[in-house]
């Protein structure tokens, strides 16, 4: 399995402008954890409903005069399309982000979550399990 089997690919983006009550609802229409701050159609930075609410808190201001620069995690850390999930894992580690943006060069498409990798756990469970049967019925 490859990242880009879990990935997300409708991208929620704010602009490097927006303030924070712009970020906050665009997840909620969207039904989304997290937005990504583009500049000029460029991903840099991505503010997650937790930065929303720590940045606001933060501040002691309404999300309508906090710039969403104040909250957004920069810079945005990559993987590939063709990154397996072991790689995917260790590359969250490495990071310590809970979400990657999946490029490839200068295409962006979409974004991964560790909860995507959580619930690709069962399925690679079942692949395995599967792989294992198949074997066992070639060797009688």
């Amino acid at each position: 399995m490859r990242v880009a089997d879990l990935l997300t690919a409708d991208l929620v983006t704010v602009g490097v402008g927006a303030s924070l009550a712009d970020a906050a609802q665009a997840m909620l229409r969207a039904g989304v954890g997290s937005v990504v701050v583009t500049d000029d159609g460029t991903p840099v930075g991505i503010v997650t409903t937790t930065d929303t609410v720590r940045a606001a808190l933060e501040a002691g201001a309404p999300l309508e005069r906090v710039p969403v620069r104040a909250a957004m995690s920069s810079p945005v850390e990559p993987v590939g399309p063709d990154t397996s999930v072991e790689r995917l894992a260790e590359a969250f580690r490495r990071h310590g982000v809970k979400r990657l943006l999946v490029r490839d060069g200068l295409a962006v498409h979409g974004i991964v979550s560790v909860s995507d990798l959580a619930a690709a756990q069962g399925d690679i469970h079942r692949e395995l399990v599967r792989s294992m049967d198949r074997r066992r019925e070639w060797e009688r």
